[in-house]
């Protein structure tokens, strides 16, 4: 009986492994080269490349892509697609010139010159009916009324901004009713300035009309918001003292009876907190802040530094005067020691 040396043995179980691996790689290599083709779905959109240009359609749209190339490549090609593919007029292909334009035959073409394709093609490119033809419109300039209102919400309080503002309309809306309006509730701004990006709307057009407009660019609109205020004069505000502890605990203070209020104080602010010192909710005070020096020299004035007042309320004047920080009268005496007797020394 013949019998294989173990040596002989393993040189051709080494043959036939290699056989296989060898045989194995080149099915790979014939897989990868292989070319197939796939549909990707994708969102696109026309945009006009300047503010006096409108293009239709407005509204992003799905495109389908019949992709041809490898599996490897074709991943590779998905991934890098954007959420939004952006075709903009004027660019890439795309007409930027004032008309109708037939484009479903021309899609794969703008897509190719968004993408690198080195090892893709785009077999075709088919969109929806509503997105085979591009209308360029060249816009004209005019210039719109700009409305500012404050719901009835805004207790008291108002917008102040701009008045008018110039903006780009198709031809046919030269001399149509649009409207500019900045509409605010109380929860939308409080005091401040803004700037908002307004849309025009244009008055008493069908519906579909009135949606092709809105590829006209928003008009930018600064105001600011005024929040109510009222005023009101109080006819005295008490005073009070105020100092470091250390140093206010050497000395009494007192007023003379003339010094104890700040007489016909006027204050102004939201017309809520206004409503807090008129009813007697809120007490205000004048606040005397005296330093260490001041009460050493026992001055005989100080003046009013701090005024304890509902939130965005201020002073705008007392008695009878624009002085806001009146200087107060006051009385300064040492305040009393207490005796103690001394402690006699231990004796030895």
């Amino acid at each position: 009986m013949f019998t294989l040396s173990p040596k002989l043995l393993r040189g051709r179980l080494f043959n036939v492994v290699a056989a296989s691996l060898i045989t194995l790689y080149l099915l790979q290599e014939a897989t990868r080269s292989i070319s197939t083709t796939r549909e990707v779905i994708v969102l696109a959109q026309f945009l006009p490349s300047s503010e006096r240009m409108m293009v239709t359609p407005v509204d992003p749209f799905p495109v389908t892509l019949q992709l041809i190339g490898t599996a490897s490549e074709l991943r590779r090609f998905e991934s890098t697609l954007p959420p939004l593919v952006e075709l903009i007029a004027g660019s890439g292909g795309v007409p930027g010139t004032e008309g109708s334009w037939p484009i479903a035959d021309r899609l794969p073409d703008f897509f190719e010159a968004k993408f690198d394709l080195a090892r893709v093609t785009i077999n075709s490119a088919r969109g929806v009916p509503t997105s085979t033809t591009l209308v360029v419109t060249d816009l004209v300039e005019r210039t719109v009324d700009i409305v500012l209102n404050c719901d009835e919400s805004v207790k008291g309080a108002s917008i102040e901004g701009s008045s008018k503002a110039t903006v780009f309309v198709p031809p046919d809306l030269a001399q149509a009713k649009l409207e500019l309006t900045v509409r605010l509730t109380a929860m939308d701004r409080p005091p401040g300035a803004y700037r908002d990006e307004v849309q025009p709307v244009a008055m008493d057009l069908p519906e579909a009309r009135r949606r092709e407009l809105g590829g006209i660019r928003p008009v930018s609109v600064d105001y600011t918001v005024i929040a109510a205020t009222s005023e009101i004069e109080l006819p005295r505000v008490a005073v009070q003292i105020a100092a470091l502890p250390e140093s206010l605990s050497k000395f009494i203070v007192t007023f003379p009876p003339e010094g104890q209020f700040i007489q016909r104080v006027v204050v102004t602010g939201p017309t809520e907190a206004i409503e807090l010192l008129s009813s007697n909710t809120f007490k205000p005070i004048a606040i005397v802040h005296l330093t260490h020096e001041e009460l050493v020299n026992r001055v005989p004035m100080a003046q009013v530094d701090l005024w304890m007042l509902p939130p965005g309320v201020r002073v705008i004047g007392t008695n009878g005067s624009a002085n806001i920080q009146p200087a107060v009268a006051i009385q300064i005496s040492p305040a009393p020691t207490t005796a103690s007797t001394p402690i006699a020394p231990s004796s030895p």
